[in-house]
């Protein structure tokens, strides 16, 4: 007879299960040697940060980018730096607040980051051959759901 398992204990099965696909994954991408920006010294957080602006459907502000990387503001102005200095992340006034201020990615940086994700996204797609677009889609969504900040 098997036991009774506690539904707390399987849901915690199954999340470990998704943690576990999910760094299977981020080995793969990690795998791809190369880096958008030759010659830049680019780390997982600057990367965090060019896809956040890439990918954003608001504008996105140091706070907002604080919220999504799980950082301090501080740390934020520390990880811009780099990326300001090689001309790929820019501020501009917030076009509904001249207060705030809007971080966005410059044209080269949105080539570059382009070039690297279609040929990250290339290496992942046999991963995927088995899922339905559909599937894809709901799949995306999920993860969408439990990555972005509150």
């Amino acid at each position: 007879m098997t036991e009774p398992v506690h539904p707390e204990a399987a849901r915690s099965a199954r999340v470990a299960a998704v943690i576990e696909a999910l760094v299977s994954i981020s080995k793969d991408i990690a795998a791809e040697r190369r880096t958008p920006f030759a010659g830049e010294e680019l780390h997982r957080s600057h990367l965090a940060i060019l896809f956040t602006l890439a990918h954003s459907a608001t504008p996105v502000t140091s706070s907002r980018l604080a919220a999504v990387l799980h950082v301090t503001a501080g740390a934020v102005t520390q990880l811009l730096a780099p990326l300001r200095a090689a001309g790929l992340v820019e501020t501009v006034a917030h076009p509904k607040d001249a207060r705030s201020r809007i971080l966005h990615l410059t044209s080269e940086a949105c080539v570059g980051l382009a070039e690297y994700e279609s040929t990250i996204v290339a290496a992942a797609l046999p991963r995927f051959a088995e899922l339905t677009d559909t599937e894809l889609h709901q799949l995306a969504t999920l993860l969408k759901k439990v990555t972005d900040p509150p």
